[in-house]
């Protein structure tokens, strides 16, 4: 077993948020267990390599993703691509054992949104482009639904470092 993988499930299945994007589970490893901190591609090849723990679902695949990348660089400075090219990096899911629930230590609201949203990536057609849209606007709702209910909770969202 992979101590980093198993350490980023138990961080990610901790985690108010049902997925982060590459670069914010990166940083969750750095600051709770800044021994295992690796570099985004270790990080993504290791949780690539355990599907059984892990949904990886890239909203910028193949040709899309070339294209993405062009428009932030013909756009130039950071502050334009904070449109529609936000999210560049592939979104993580912790999976839970088939058998165990999800959230149940949160608002019942908020925890049912998150197991939903988790059974949701576990099902989700990873080439479908527009099921992936609207899963990934179903994520920003509920971070905004969860920073509503939760206050304190909520600061730590996948579009919003702790």
């Amino acid at each position: 077993m992979n101590r980093i993988a198993e350490r980023t499930h138990q961080l990610l299945t901790r985690h108010p948020a049902p997925a982060l994007d590459l670069g914010e589970v990166v940083r969750l490893i750095e600051r709770e267990d800044p021994l295992l901190a690796r570099d985004e591609e270790s990080v993504f090849r290791l949780i690539r390599s355990r599907p059984d723990l892990f949904r990886v679902l890239d909203p910028w695949r193949g040709a899309w993703r070339t294209l993405a990348e062009g428009m932030v660089v013909a756009r130039g400075s950071a502050e334009t691509t904070a449109g529609w090219g936000q999210q560049k990096r592939p979104w993580i899911v912790a999976l839970p054992p088939s058998t165990e629930q999800v959230g149940t230590d949160q608002h019942p609201l908020v925890g049912r949104l998150r197991e939903s949203l988790v059974w949701l990536a576990r099902a989700l057609d990873h080439d479908s482009v527009a099921a992936l849209s609207r899963w990934s606007l179903l994520v920003r709702e509920e971070t905004e639904l969860r920073e509503r209910l939760l206050p304190d909770e909520g600061s730590r969202s996948p579009t919003k470092p702790a």
